[in-house]
């Protein structure tokens, strides 16, 4: 005995409870309704990007020159202010000295602090000049590197045409030259210096500019990504609102599928106590003529009121199978799960359809286990659907053709598949078959085609599953019902979808199958 055979699409498959998903699980959400929930979902990520990402932007682009004002236009300007105060230090002192060297008496010593004095402010203008060389000389927002140039080649003129007149502080022609020179010098220093405090002005001033135009360009943006963030209020309170009419609309869209089921139910379940009434009664009157209770009948009568009794007993049977489907739509079709030997059940259900496909001219294989094999379930409804798929291969296997029953026991459920050597069914058409009223083209058997929808919903109310297996084109047609071993739950209400609905579990489809014949009892 082989194991068993799952599913073909066990990992989509409804629960085996008879239940599948109530259409509230799964609402469709309109694509216009979509499309305005990813723009609103959209603008407000946008928003909260542009939030982050913007001042990031800014600060990246301000801060290097803020640090700029703070690492080298303020203190070049100080150390300029100090250049310019020892200069003026450095002269002072030299002047004071030269002065009292001239105004001394022959041999006597001038005072030599105020030499001391202007040669400690040479070195401190020396030192400066260093330092601003190092901070201002290649700083990209102002050409200062041809002032600082100047100021070292003026300053240090200035040192040395005051070492010289330290050295000679004579009267007359040579000293007046002299000191002219220096003066010369002195002034330079100083304009070389200024220059350089206003190119360094100049290019703080720049700085600021650029700052003032990122600050308002901050501004902005920030009005925009505020106008963005009310933007995307606004879409989200819409989408909140667009939501909440979608779904009052799918409810009163659901309650209205509801009551017309319901509605259908009820249409149903009259029109077929009306019709199966006065069938009876038409059958019982054809029965009492064929029987000669009114006066003998001739044999062209005799056949015309079998004729009309089998008329007759095929729309009580189709009566039967609208009342079945109503209840099972509206889920009043009631079932009784027991313990029971399945195997001995299906070996009654074989023997009792055995008769009817020897006089089609049929082969039929039982191929049921001798063991015990104990299931809960409901054994009148097991024998409707095993009845249904035997009776259904009857119909459409030609004489001569084969017909078999066979369990594949698993663990923790049974399978019964029914086989025939008929023309098959499509491999696009094995859900269509189970949809009510659904036939093929090409079929020439009686039935509604009512017997595979209901024979598929009452193994979900077994707890199980029935489907058309994929067999190899020209193979015949083969239907597997997989039934729990454990008692099936209890359906919620609400929870039934349409017999025939297109939310049945589907088969994986195997493309060449042959079968132009319909499903339907």
């Amino acid at each position: 005995m082989s194991a068993v055979r799952p599913h073909p699409m066990s990992a989509r498959r409804a629960p085996l409870d008879g239940r599948v998903a109530s259409p509230r699980a799964a609402p469709v959400v309109p694509r216009g309704l979509a499309w305005s929930a990813a723009a609103a979902i959209a603008t407000i990520v946008a928003g909260l990007l542009a939030m982050a990402l913007v001042p990031l932007q800014h600060a990246r682009r301000a801060t290097p020159l803020r640090a700029g004002l703070a690492t080298v236009v303020e203190p070049a300007r100080a150390d300029i202010t100090a250049l310019h105060l020892a200069l003026a230090g450095g002269e002072a002192a030299l002047r004071d000295w030269r002065e009292a060297h001239l105004a001394a008496r022959a041999g006597a010593p001038p005072d030599s602090a105020l030499l001391r004095l202007f040669r400690r402010e040479a070195r401190e203008v020396g030192v400066l000049v260093g330092r601003l060389d190092a901070r201002v000389t290649g700083w990209e927002h102002a050409a200062v590197d041809r002032w600082v140039d100047s100021v070292r080649v003026a300053t240090a003129r200035w040192q040395a045409s005051g070492e010289t007149l330290a050295a000679a502080p004579w009267r007359g022609a040579p000293g007046a030259a002299r000191e002219a020179r220096h003066a010369d010098d002195y002034t330079a220093a100083l304009v070389s210096a200024a220059r350089l405090d206003a190119s360094v002005a100049r290019g703080a001033q720049r700085v600021q500019t650029e700052l003032e135009a990122y600050q308002r360009a901050a501004g902005r943006w920030t009005v925009g990504l505020a106008v963005l963030a009310l933007a995307g209020v606004a879409a989200a309170l819409w989408l909140g609102l667009a939501v909440r009419r979608g779904a009052l609309l799918a409810e009163s869209r659901r309650q209205a599928l509801a009551d017309a089921m319901e509605s259908k139910a009820r249409f149903t379940r009259g029109l077929s106590h009306d019709l199966k009434n006065p069938l009876g009664a038409i059958d019982g009157h054809a029965a009492l003529l064929a029987e000669e209770i009114y006066g003998p009948v001739t044999a062209d009568q005799r056949d015309a009121l079998a004729r009309i009794r089998r008329a007759v007993r095929s729309l009580l049977a189709l009566v039967d199978d609208l009342l079945a489907l109503a209840r099972a739509e509206s889920g009043e079709l009631a079932v009784c799960a027991v313990p029971l030997d399945v195997h001995a059940l299906l070996r009654e259900v074989a023997e009792e359809q055995r008769a009817a496909l020897v006089r089609a001219e049929l082969a039929f294989d039982v191929l049921v286990p001798d063991a015990p094999r104990a299931v809960c379930t409901d054994g009148a409804r097991l024998r409707q659907i095993v009845g249904n798929l035997l009776t259904n291969s009857r119909k459409y296997t030609p004489a001569g053709g084969r017909v078999s029953l066979t369990v594949i026991d698993g663990d923790r459920s049974v399978q019964v598949a029914v086989a025939d050597t008929g023309p098959g069914i499509p491999a696009d058409r094995r859900e269509f078959v189970f949809q009510e009223f659904s036939r093929l083209p090409g079929t020439s058997a009686p039935g509604a085609g009512l017997g595979l929808a209901i024979s598929r919903r009452i193994a979900r109310l077994l707890g199980g599953e029935l489907w058309a297996d994929a067999v190899p084109p020209g193979a015949g047609a083969r239907f597997v019902l997989e039934l729990p071993c454990d008692p099936p739950r209890a359906p919620q209400p609400g929870a039934w979808p349409p017999l025939g609905s297109r939310r049945a579990v589907r088969a994986a489809p195997e493309a060449g199958a042959t079968r132009t014949d319909g499903g339907g009892v």
